[in-house]
């Protein structure tokens, strides 16, 4: 009776075996991750297995998550069991990737085709808890810290700003990424070459700004944050190639705050910085209608980029200007260094006076207002109507005045006739010439014919030619709404065509 109740329990655990083996072998998917709890900055990896012959993971596996995933890698494994059939290939499919969830979220559920059929995986929820925060001190591994050169400045002053990380020689980082200061309230440069270095026990990396307040009061620059990936304890596998490699383990690292006591500007301060400035004209004396160009610069230390352009409005005269031309960069001080050039031609038939400018500068250096000046510049136009006008009443003086002989016709039908039709022919004939004309001619256009471009680059060329110089005029004139000016697109076209 022991030998037949030993055969029987031996018979059940048999059909259990080939029932399990059975459950095993059948299409199936799962999805796992090596750690539900993290904390945040840290990596999750995910593993989807899948067992049967014919698997069809998502194409797009970010689309499916809906988060960015790295890393992604499939695999395939093949093995053998012994099931009632005898022995049975098992093939299994491995998809792996990692992700960096910011927040408490929920994997969601995976769509795998198994043998044309359909399976899902479980979602699985992700515990994201908030990174270890410690501030810098003298015995950290890694420190950072926020260096000002000023405590008070004044509205629109540089202040330099250098953030400074170290870090000990024996640290064992896996990764560090850095979050910059908010700069709120603030115009920042950033200097884009990072100093690197060693002192003492630590590697140090340095970062300068230059920033200048925007308003003034009690301003705060926030701390520099500094993410840390070190191995996480326990985590440590070989890769692909054998190489041992590590989970990583978030924790950041926050630098010091600022605070600025900004003051409000000087009245009527248009810059902030150390400038000069050079200014010039090609010529005092000209002809009439041939273009005047004045050239000025300003260059030194401060930022130029907010600044007001120079503008002239001169009556009776036309003016034709660029953009102002403004370059800055770092000076081998950490200094921001900029320059200022715009160029004006004037054109006009009498003569003219391009009035001087005062433009108010405090200097932080020396604490002071500073005044850059632009002088008057008187120019003298030959044969300009004024001149004429002068003229003609010097000779005037000495000449008796010419007595005319007044011819008055009679009424006469055929004369008033001839009058009355000569009138009707020459109001026709303006008609045509000023309003009909212009339209035949404009609607032939050419789509190659672009104005601004066009009137930008004869401008730049204005002193090659009278043609171009009269052109430049006519354009003016014509963009002032100055209906009688016809422009041969044509010729302008091939004078184009030359200077490009």
């Amino acid at each position: 009776m022991v030998k037949g109740e030993k055969m029987k329990t031996l018979g059940r655990v048999i059909v259990f075996i080939i029932a399990l083996s059975s459950i095993v072998l059948s299409d199936s998917v799962v999805a796992s991750v090596d750690n539900r709890v993290i904390t945040a900055g840290e990596m999750v990896e995910v593993t989807i297995e899948a067992n049967g012959e014919n698997v069809e993971f998502p194409s797009d596996i970010s689309g499916v998550m809906g988060f960015d995933v790295e890393n992604i890698n499939s695999s395939k494994q093949s093995s053998y069991q012994w099931s009632s059939n005898g022995t049975v290939s098992i093939q299994k499919s491995i998809l792996k990737f990692y992700f960096y969830p910011s927040k408490s979220m929920i994997i969601p559920e995976v769509e795998v085709v198994i043998n044309s059929k359909k399976y899902k995986t479980k979602p699985i929820k992700i515990d994201v808890q908030k990174a270890v925060t410690t501030k810098s001190d003298n015995n950290s591994k890694i420190k950072v810290e926020l260096i000002s050169s000023k405590k008070s400045a004044v509205v629109g002053e540089g202040i330099d700003v250098t953030m400074k990380l170290s870090i000990q020689n024996n640290a064992n980082i896996m990764e560090i990424n850095y979050i910059k200061p908010t700069f709120d309230n603030f115009e920042v440069k950033e200097n884009k070459n990072i100093r690197k270095g060693r002192s003492g026990n630590y590697q140090t990396q340095i970062v300068n700004y230059t920033l200048y307040p925007k308003i003034d009061g009690n301003l705060t620059i926030s701390p520099a944050t500094i993410k840390i990936a070190t191995p996480k304890a326990g985590s440590a596998r070989r890769d692909f190639f054998g190489q041992m490699i590590s989970s990583p383990k978030w924790s950041q690292v926050v630098s010091n705050s600022i605070n600025i006591d900004v003051k409000p500007l000087p009245e009527d301060v248009m810059l902030i910085g150390s400038f000069k400035i050079k200014s010039s004209i090609d010529k005092n004396i000209v002809k009439v209608n041939k273009p005047v160009k004045l050239k000025i610069e300003i260059k030194g230390i401060g930022n130029l980029d907010s600044f007001e352009e120079i503008n002239y409005d001169i009556s009776d005269v036309n003016l034709f200007s660029d953009g102002a031309d403004i370059k800055s960069d770092f000076n081998s001080n950490g200094d921001v260094v900029s320059n200022y050039k715009k160029s004006f031609a004037f054109i006009a038939d009498r003569n003219f006076t391009i009035e001087a400018k005062e433009i108010k500068v405090y200097n932080p250096i020396i604490s002071k207002i500073e005044i850059l000046k632009i002088p008057e510049y008187k120019i003298t136009v030959e044969g300009s109507s004024a001149i004429l006008s002068s003229n003609s009443r010097v000779i005037s003086a000495n000449i008796k005045p010419e007595i005319k002989e007044v011819i008055i016709y009679k009424d006469n039908p055929i004369n008033m006739l001839y009058l009355l039709l000569a009138f009707i022919f020459g109001v026709i004939s303006v008609l045509f010439i000023n309003y009909i004309l212009p339209k035949i001619k404009n609607s032939k256009k050419d789509n190659s014919y672009n104005e601004d471009v066009v009137f930008k680059l004869l401008y730049a060329n204005i002193g090659k030619s009278a043609e171009i110089e009269k052109l430049v005029r006519d354009m003016y004139l014509k963009k002032a709404g100055d209906k009688s000016i016809i422009i041969d697109k044509k010729r302008v076209k091939e004078i184009v065509d030359k200077l490009r």
